[in-house]
């Protein structure tokens, strides 16, 4: 079993996706969040065995000392997973059984809540088109404007329902889910949306990897 070094790995990814015109944006995204969980660690070199639940559990209360918001908490928790998929799928090899990296410390982490309306105001056409027509924001404040601007083109569809969205809900022009908060209940609480041009450009713009629809939680 071959030890597999981290930060090496990421660096080497992010920098074959930054050469993909489509996707620099997604390499910046990947990149902030590799030397955010590079501060965190204080370390040079990580191996993946290293990588574990208590290790990510420990990340997320140092975001919140850091003031991150749930939001931000989960977005760059779900990229550091994106990162480590990656790292999996190049070093292992199921069809063979060679799996080089065997720990999955991402399964017992579950997303933050997400209130979207917690401290809220209503917001005038006025102030809904400054947000869409925003200009020359950073990266990480361009990302949290296009979350907010999905949600509102999805009706005010939840973090935790973004979060688990997947391609097979989006098809023919609608998202299709039931809400995780009320899916125990007997019948549930299914909806369907559909999804706007505005809504699908930003769905391409943060498509996510493998099944996930969006690639917000950066």
């Amino acid at each position: 079993v071959e030890a597999v070094e981290f930060f090496s790995f990421c660096e080497g990814h992010i920098a074959k996706i930054a050469k993909i015109k489509e996707r620099e944006r997604t390499a910046e995204a990947y990149g902030i969040a590799l030397r955010k969980f590079r501060n965190f660690t204080n370390r040079e070199k990580l191996y993946t065995f290293e990588i574990t639940s208590q290790l990510l559990e420990k990340y997320i209360d140092w975001m919140k000392e850091k003031g991150n918001n749930n939001n931000t908490i989960n977005t760059t928790i779900t990229t550091l997973r994106v990162l480590f998929n990656a790292c999996r799928d190049y070093y292992n090899d199921y069809d063979l059984g060679i799996i080089n990296i065997k720990n999955y410390p991402f399964k017992k982490i579950k997303p933050l809540r997400i209130d979207l309306d917690a401290g809220s105001r209503a917001l005038s056409i006025e102030d809904i088109r400054k947000i869409i027509n925003a200009e020359g924001l950073p990266p990480t404040l361009e990302r949290a404007r296009d979350y907010f601007l999905l949600s509102f083109y999805l009706l005010g569809m939840n973090g935790v329902d973004m979060y688990y969205c997947t391609t097979s809900q989006y098809r023919n022009g609608r998202i299709e889910y039931s809400r995780r908060k009320t899916q125990r209940r007997a019948g549930g609480s299914f909806i369907s949306i559909p999804v706007s041009s505005p809504a699908a450009e930003l769905i391409e713009k943060y498509k996510g990897e493998g099944d996930m629809l969006f690639n917000f939680f950066i």
